[in-house]
């Protein structure tokens, strides 16, 4: 049931996107829809871009995980569901919501996976201003200060999407870009835009 994301084999420069219905060793077996309704089964063969094929499962808005994520995201920083479903996507893939996940083999902390001297200014920032660094709400105003302070291009860019698909799919590219900034960030923006867009956005309520 996951919704699967890949570079397409007729034009490496698109994203094709199916459900997953079975996985094992042999490939991936995944399923498409049209507007006609049309169902199709497919199959990818792990030599093609394995590397590059992105799982993300349903992100409803109610998970507890992502409640309060959505809330401040929403009441505090006064962001559309298109600008939070694209934080929400990069959220989801960096750490799942938890706000002390590590990982970088322990040089990354938090919900954004924050990295080496990052970490560092998000435990300065939390020390100073009275949050408790390993905490979402120390996070959260983290995040809310870093895109004041560090990146106000990219907070422009997210006051200013659309409530749309295309809005969803901009913000979660632009923060993947721009804020995130990880490996293969090109192909991660997409792959994360896309997230946003198809899975994430439709979940939000308007």
């Amino acid at each position: 049931g996951d919704v699967v994301f890949f570079p397409s084999e007729e034009n490496s420069d698109t994203l094709d996107v199916g459900i997953v219905i079975s996985s094992d060793s042999s490939g991936i077996d995944y399923v498409v829809g049209d507007v006609e309704g049309e169902i199709q089964r497919f199959e990818i063969d792990p030599s093609h871009c394995t590397e590059n094929v992105a799982f993300f499962p349903a992100v409803p808005a109610e998970d507890y995980k992502y409640a309060e994520i959505i809330q401040f995201l929403r009441d505090r920083m006064n962001l559309n569901p298109a600008a939070i479903s694209g934080i929400i996507a990069n959220i989801e893939y960096e750490s799942e919501g938890f706000p002390e996940a590590l990982g970088d083999n322990g040089t990354s902390f938090g919900i954004c996976q924050w990295h080496r001297s990052r970490w560092q200014d998000l435990i300065n920032y939390c020390n100073a201003a009275g949050y408790d660094w390993s905490s979402l709400e120390g996070q959260l105003m983290f995040l809310w200060y870093e895109l004041e302070t560090v990146y106000p291009d990219l907070k422009s860019i997210l006051m200013d999407c659309p409530s749309s698909p295309d809005g969803a799919f901009k913000a979660g590219y632009c923060f993947c870009l721009t804020y995130e900034s990880p490996q293969n960030s090109s192909t991660q923006a997409e792959f994360r835009g896309a997230h946003a867009m198809y899975n994430v956005y439709p979940s939000l309520p308007r």
